[in-house]
């Protein structure tokens, strides 16, 4: 998701809270203001809902359907009570959490599969490229845990600035992982960028990124 759930929230309340009648007609084209609803409605979704989702899909139907429609008879009162029907399940899914839970499940495979690319790479000698990919997946988590705490992190985003804001949010006595880790988390961020800017120089050993690749999925199981 492009914003964070608090400001879907708001964007999904003032949204249902207009008035579509007498927007509405039995038949006949909808006015602007009924499209401009519509739009509204549709832009919600798609910024909360990931490609392929049940609920983007049913939105596309009624669309598609109303697209059909267009310049003919239509049954407007039924085309909008679809909507509002597709629109109040997604802002339910989205209050309760069960957009999260979707796209954590995405994300969390995504990890497992860097991780797991790190593992095949690490085993057959690739240890630069095997660094690479382990930090990857560490950065994608981390930029996680900023975005679900709602931390700010500077331009462009790295391991350490993410780490960073972390570190100043159990200053201000969130924590979200102990300073410990967060030692280990820069560690394995400066293996990255050496391997990654550093090619030629990197002089981890086989064992050394084998232990990281299990510290870093060991790390994102264990603190979510």
């Amino acid at each position: 998701m492009t914003m964070v759930t608090a400001d879907l929230l708001k964007w999904f309340e003032e949204i249902m809270n207009r008035k579509p009648e007498p927007l509405f007609a039995d038949s006949g084209p909808l006015s602007a203001h009924s499209r401009e609803l519509l739009t509204d409605m549709g832009s919600a979704i798609e910024a909360a809902f990931p490609p392929g989702h049940r609920i983007l899909r049913e939105w596309g139907d009624i669309q598609n359907a109303g697209a059909e429609e267009m310049g003919a008879a239509r049954k407007n009162t039924a085309m909008w009570a679809a909507a509002r029907g597709v629109f109040a399940s997604a802002y339910s899914q989205l209050r309760h959490g069960r957009i999260e839970s979707f796209v954590d499940s995405i994300r969390v495979g995504a990890e497992d599969d860097l991780l797991d690319q790190a593992d095949a790479l690490s085993a057959s000698g690739h240890l630069v490229a095997a660094t690479v990919l382990a930090g990857g997946a560490l950065e994608v988590h981390l930029r996680r845990l900023c975005e679900k705490n709602n931390l700010a992190v500077t331009a462009p985003p790295s391991i350490a600035k993410y780490d960073q804001a972390i570190a100043q949010a159990r200053n201000n006595g969130l924590t979200i992982y102990e300073k410990a880790d967060g030692s280990q988390v820069t560690g394995w961020g400066q293996r990255r960028n050496d391997a990654a800017h550093q090619p030629d120089q990197f002089k981890q050993s086989g064992e050394e990124v084998r232990l990281m690749v299990a510290g870093v999925r060991a790390f994102i199981a264990r603190v979510k």
